[in-house]
Formats: structure tokens, sequence, C-alpha cells
């Protein structure tokens, strides 16, 4: 009797031994998956904190390239004639990264400058990108001011502009404007215009700031110098001799007028002239300056006093006053960049056969200015950027 009242008390203690056993091991189970549940919030949470930070990041990328379009005077764009982006950019250094992808719209006018921007940011964690985010967005530059005057000279019927434009006064327009026309006072007359009227408004841009004087010895650019201009005679026949070793952005001056007879070619650099320019007769030439600088800074006035001529001119172009063809017959005058008239705009373009064409580019009229080694400004043609639309494909 004793041993059985024994080996059921025994068995008592192997049931509860199990019992116990198996409410460790549940625990044990429902510890692990909570741990497991945990770890996949916790994983979950960070990843969207890492997605936020790259969205914030590929966001980024396109204020980047925005900022370039505008101003491109530190980028290289050469391959294309405006920048195209880059991989590997940062913000700031450490694993975040973002790829930037620049195409311009060529389904546009030539004159009109919308461009495809597709931004791609990341982390790097070791050779692997993680936390991807992708952003895409259309971007147009508006107002490109191709041509600019002061006073209310006719805009007349042998002048064509291609961009904006901007009178600082009425602007009375008998010519073709394609692109927006803005000025201080009233917009009339019996031209085309292939855009906006924006009558009384403030110009969108400051002026150039050029001045003749400051190219009168030396100036300085991309951070050296102060490096020597190259000057030349009053008059001045056939080709321009090199700018010399000194001179890395061949600036040629001129003290006084300067009459170009019989100049046919290209003329790589600036000219920089502190009185009257004039254009005599003769002559079928183009001016192409070295990047970030102007084409031609006239002191004073242009003269046009021979026929049968043709000028092109690749860059910013400013005039103190005005421009007289003098109703000479079959000139051909060309601006792909943009011309700033100072004072009385164009006069005497009546002559059969004459033009004077306006393109806007807002690479080619772009200037840095140096002041000193250190100390440079920006300009730019462009009044304006803005997105046109943005998006962000699905990951």
């Amino acid at each position: 009797m004793v041993k059985l009242i024994r080996q059921n008390r025994t068995n008592e203690k192997g049931a509860a031994l199990l019992v116990v056993l198996f409410v460790v091991m549940a625990a044990t189970v429902l510890s692990i998956g909570f741990l497991s549940k945990a770890d996949s919030e916790l994983a979950s949470g960070s990843n969207f904190i890492v997605r936020t930070q790259m969205d914030s990041v590929a966001q980024s990328g396109l204020e980047h390239a925005k900022a370039l379009l505008s101003n491109p005077q530190t980028v290289d764009t050469s391959v294309l004639d405006y920048w195209t982006g880059g991989t590997g950019l940062q913000i700031e250094s450490g694993d975040d990264y973002y790829d930037v992808t620049v195409t311009r719209d060529a389904t546009t006018a030539a004159y009109e400058y919308v461009y495809d921007i597709t931004s791609e940011a990341y982390r790097l964690n070791g050779s692997d990108k993680v936390g991807r985010s992708n952003v895409q967005g259309r971007l147009r530059l508006h107002p490109v001011i191709a041509y600019w005057q002061h006073d209310s000279q006719t805009i007349s019927t042998a002048m064509t502009i291609n961009g904006s434009t901007y009178v600082w006064s009425d602007c009375r327009l008998d010519g073709t404007v394609n692109g927006d026309a803005y000025a201080a006072g009233q917009i009339y007359g019996t031209g085309t215009l292939n855009g906006s009227e924006h009558e009384y408004e403030a110009d969108p841009l400051d002026l150039p700031g050029l001045s003749s004087s400051d190219y009168q010895m030396s100036y300085y650019y991309d951070g050296g110098g102060a490096y020597s201009v190259t000057s030349i005679a009053n008059s001045y026949t056939g080709s321009f001799a090199s700018a010399g070793m000194n001179n890395p952005a061949k600036v040629y001056y001129c003290s006084g007028d300067l009459a170009l007879t019989d100049i046919v070619g290209t003329i790589q650099g600036t000219i920089v002239v502190s009185s009257n320019l004039r254009i005599s007769s003769g002559c079928s030439f183009t001016i192409d300056p070295v990047k970030n600088m102007p084409a031609l800074i006239v002191g004073d006035e242009i003269h046009i006093e021979g026929s049968d001529q043709s000028i092109a001119i690749n860059g910013l172009v400013q005039v103190a006053d005005h421009i007289d063809m003098l109703g000479k017959t079959n000139v051909q005058f060309q601006v792909d960049g943009a011309m700033y008239l100072l004072s009385d705009g164009i006069k005497n373009l009546w002559g059969s056969g004459s033009s004077v064409t306006v393109t806007a580019d807002p690479v080619a009229a772009s200037v840095e200015i140096w002041s000193s080694t250190e100390n440079s400004r920006l300009w730019s043609p462009v009044g304006g950027a803005v997105f046109e639309a943005i998006s962000r494909p699905m990951p």
C-alpha cells in the first residue's frame, strides 16, 4: 500500500514537470515571436527614415540642376551647350549620393529652354545602394531675355527676336518677337508677338554691369590674373593678331573709336571699344568669345557704314548707346546670346535686304565678372526657372 502511494506521488511530480516545461516552451515561443515582430517593426521604421531622407536628397538633385541650368558658368557645357548632369554627387560628406540626368526637350523651338531632369538618390552600404529614391521634373527657363533696350525706339519690321524682350519705356513692336514682351510702359504696334504682353512691368533682370574701363589695361579671369589685354589700333584691316599667352580670355581693347574694314572669318575672343565701333565695309566675321566672357562691349555707339556685310556674334553684346544701321542695304546683324542697348535701340534699319536677328542663348550670354582673384559675380539672361511637373515613379 505504501509503495503504491509513493508511485502515485512520483507520477504527479513528472506530470507537473511536463506542465512547467510546456509553459516555459510556450513563453519562449511567444517571446521569440514578440522579439521578431519588434525587430521587423524597428527595421521597417528605420527603412522609412532612410527612404524619407533619400526623398529629400533626390529633391535636392532637381534644385541642383535648376541652379546650374540658370547659371551655367561653373560647369562644363561644351558637349550639348547645357549641363547634362553628373553621378556620385553629394550635398555633404557621408554615405548619401545622388545622380542627375538632364535632357533638353528637342521638340520645343530652338529659343525655348525646356529640360527633363531625373534625380536618383541612394545610400551606399559598402558597394550596395540602399534606400533608393527617384524623382523626375520638367523645368522651363522663363523668361530668357534676348533683347533689352532702354528707350521707346521702334523695334522695326526687319528685326526678329527669338526669346523675350524688355524695353525700359513704351514698346512699339513692328517686328517679330518669338517670346514674351516686357515693358515699363505700354506695348503697341503692328508686329507679331508669339508670347504674352507684360505692360508696366519691372525689369525681370539686373543689367550685366559691364564697362569698357574694366578691360582698359588688364582684367581678372577664372581666379587668376591680373592678365594683360591685347591693345589694337583705331583702324583695323584683315585678321586679328594672336592674343598672346598672358591673355587667356583673349580680350582685344581699343581706346577711342575702332573702324573695321575687310574683316573676314572668326575672331576668337572679346572686343572692347571705349568709344564708337564703326563697321566700315567688306566685313563678314563672327565674334566667338571664351566661355564666361562677353563677346562685345562698346562704350558709345555702333555704326554700320557699308552695305553687303555680315556680322555674327555668339555671346553677350552690351552697347552703351545705340546701333545705327544708316539705311545700308544687305546687312545681316545676328546675335546668338543676348543684346543690351542701354540707350536708343536700333536706328535706321530700313535698307533693302538688311535685318537684325537676336536669339536667346543662356549659355553663350552668361558671364562671370571678376573684380579680383577671389571675387566674381555671375550674370545670366535667365529671369526665372519653374518646374512644370514633378513626379516620383513607383519603387
